[in-house]
């Protein structure tokens, strides 16, 4: 309803960021070992053959079973102090975009990327959280400026698998815009935009995906 308010500008921007409407992909990720699968959410399913890790908020289901003893992690105790250690920076309401970007390893627990069978480590970090999303996102250090903070913090796997289309010799990284899709299997060549919703079609008619439209809604005052 937006479009049809007679207000500046400047504050219909406002509004539709802190509103926060996503359209993108919500994407199964497996559990080793398990039945369960992470569900996670991206803007950029063409981007998903570049992941090397999954990050969780530090509320998210998963972690909160691993605090209860509902699911066997080998640092427990270590989690249990990152955890409390996130929560109070949230309560002293430190902004995620201002904060280095850190996290710690779930020892123990793996998921699988349903786009080529890879084994990925999960994470728990301080720039996810579950106001946006499912609380878990697929870390694409080569295309997302956060994740390839964190990937070179932790010294993580940095994949590109977008090429800009007029790009000559090496692309600088991170780079977050469109182009021809590269390291992704059958899919390499394309163009992203393209194979953002072919990648999306098949996952789908797995049955390990679905389109979704996400907002961050947020109290105003």
């Amino acid at each position: 309803g937006l479009d049809g308010l007679k207000w500046p500008e400047n504050i219909l921007q406002l509004q539709r960021n802190w509103i926060g409407k996503s359209e993108g992909t919500e994407i199964d990720f497996k559990i080793v070992g398990e039945e369960g699968s992470l569900k996670v959410f991206t803007t950029r399913a063409d981007t998903i053959f570049g992941a090397s890790y999954v990050a969780l908020s530090y509320d998210h289901p998963l972690v909160v079973e691993a605090l209860v003893g509902k699911r066997r992690i080998a640092n427990v105790s270590e989690l249990q102090k990152y955890t409390k250690k996130l929560k109070q920076e949230e309560e002293a309401n430190l902004g995620v975009e201002e904060k280095e970007k850190e996290g710690m390893l779930l020892e123990g627990v793996k998921v699988i990327n349903p786009a080529n069978g890879e084994q990925l480590p999960v994470w728990v970090v301080n720039y996810v959280t579950s106001s946006y999303g499912t609380g878990a996102v697929m870390g694409v250090a080569a295309h997302d400026e956060r994740d390839f903070s964190f990937a070179k913090k932790y010294g993580l796997p940095i994949i590109q698998v977008i090429q800009p289309e007029l790009a000559e010799g090496r692309t600088n990284l991170p780079y977050t815009g469109e182009g021809v899709l590269i390291n992704s299997g059958d899919y390499s060549g394309k163009d992203s935009r393209e194979g953002r919703q072919i990648i999306t079609d098949v996952l789908q008619q797995r049955g390990v995906a679905r389109r979704k439209t996400n907002y961050q809604l947020r109290d105003w005052v």
